[in-house]
């Protein structure tokens, strides 16, 4: 599967996505007068700390893609509309302590074997640091997880378009050893790639 990175200069992210003998990656650096071209790619995958300015600027070549069947993924709070039916506004003002995440609707299957309080809650025991944002859309039953001040933190979308949107309330996603046991988040984004490839699959049967 072929996976366009998108690159908007902060150092270390082609670090964070190691390919193997099933994921290939290519970076796509943000430039000025940025024009990507994602005819060669499955999946456009737009990581924390992306440029959203470009991306909107750009957001007509993402939903050509998505029109041709693409995957589009964002582990990044987006706060420009670039993403077709969906919008991040940052959330704050809740008492973290007792936040608490839960799974309302996953038919991609993309918590399989993933414990979910071990992404409310970091390896220091604090809650809240994965999410802090709300996703806003009409599209109800693309919402995947939610906490419980009922903002949504992540959606999977493969009925607004042609494509697969998938999409986190900021909370970053990666992996940086595939051939490694994966739990919590790294666990996530490995059934993210399997959703894609599923559904890349289908595209070309």
């Amino acid at each position: 599967m072929r996976i366009a990175l998108v690159h908007s200069g902060v150092a270390g992210t082609e670090h964070a996505y190691r390919g193997d003998v099933t994921h290939h990656y290519r970076l796509e650096h943000i430039s000025a007068n940025w024009q990507p071209c994602f005819d060669h790619d499955d999946v456009v995958l737009v990581p924390n700390g992306a440029n959203h300015v470009a991306l909107y600027e750009a957001r007509a070549h993402l939903d050509e893609f998505l029109a041709r069947g693409g995957a589009v993924l964002c582990f990044c709070g987006f706060f420009t509309p670039w993403l077709p039916g969906y919008y991040w506004q940052h959330s704050i003002g809740h008492d973290l302590r007792k936040l608490r995440y839960r799974v309302i609707n996953d038919e991609l299957n993309l918590f399989e074997g993933v414990d979910v309080e071990k992404i409310c809650r970091d390896e220091h025991g604090i809650r809240g640091g994965w999410a802090c944002g709300d996703i806003q859309t009409n599209y109800a039953a693309s919402v995947v997880l939610v906490d419980n001040y009922e903002r949504t933190l992540l959606v999977a979308d493969r009925s607004s378009t042609a494509g697969l949107i998938i999409a986190t309330a900021s909370g970053p996603l990666g992996d940086d050893a595939p051939h490694n046991p994966a739990h919590g988040t790294r666990r996530l984004y490995r059934n993210i790639l399997r959703a894609c490839r599923a559904h890349s699959e289908a595209q070309h049967d």
